[in-house]
């Protein structure tokens, strides 16, 4: 049986300082929190594997790294606070703003992506077109 949405939007129910452990959805968060740390480590590797990376590229895929890291952390220190059943720090408005700054952490990257990259980009693209034409350092024999 599913919970009612409509009283998940109750200021009694969404401030409750001590809710009950995960009554429907502990596997589900458990399973995306896993899922965050384990992409926030695949990045972690991908940046240190792939060396040729623009630097916006790089900018951006380290955005999301530190996301899916960060989120991930903190929301099994979440479900480890619910299970103990810390008041406060368990409660159902803090996921909200759990999610609410996941959004705009993404809203962030989306801005990078729109706005910042594309100029990285060219700048990138220049000075790799004008080091050409410098001088390369002499072998020593």
């Amino acid at each position: 049986m599913l919970p009612d949405l409509a009283k998940f939007f109750q200021v009694k129910y969404l401030f409750n300082p001590v809710p009950p452990y995960f009554e429907y959805y502990g596997t589900f968060f458990i399973l995306l929190f896993s899922t965050l740390l384990i992409l926030g480590l695949a990045t972690f590797i991908f940046l240190r594997v792939k060396k040729d990376t623009t630097p916006g590229a790089y900018r951006v895929i380290h955005n999301f790294q530190n996301l899916f890291l960060t989120f991930g952390f903190l929301g099994f220190l979440y479900i480890l606070m619910r299970f103990v059943g810390a008041a406060y720090i368990s409660s159902r408005f803090v996921l909200v703003l759990f999610f609410a700054g996941a959004l705009a952490w993404i809203g962030y990257i989306v801005f990078l992506l729109l706005k910042k990259v594309p100029d990285a980009n060219k700048k990138f693209k220049k000075e790799q077109e004008l080091a050409k034409y410098l001088p390369k350092p002499k072998k020593k024999k």
